[in-house]
């Protein structure tokens, strides 16, 4: 079954069905171009409706390919190493 979710997208890249019933997408706006100024990649949570619940600006020059859940503890223990690694560095968390 396939079903359309409204939700505005320069360059949808990868979606997910997560666990929680809602869907995670990735947006990548630099795939195959220069970054310009207002433009970043954008993950997302959204709901059926596609409205978004949150998600992560990433900066311009990170290529993004695909978006994966993961189990809270991994994502906890990612967030503390690459977060004092500064690889994180100019991430949005919203």
């Amino acid at each position: 079954m396939c079903t359309e979710i409204p939700f505005g997208s320069q360059w949808l890249q990868d979606t997910i069905l997560t666990s929680a019933g809602t869907y995670f997408t990735l947006e990548n706006v630099h795939i195959d171009q220069e970054p310009q100024p207002g433009l970043s990649n954008h993950i997302a949570e959204i709901d059926r409706a596609g409205t978004p619940l949150g998600g992560i600006q990433v900066p311009p020059d990170h290529r993004l390919f695909a978006v994966r859940e993961i189990p809270d503890d991994a994502a906890q223990w990612m967030i503390a190493e690459w977060g004092s690694s500064g690889d994180l560095d100019g991430w949005a968390w919203n």
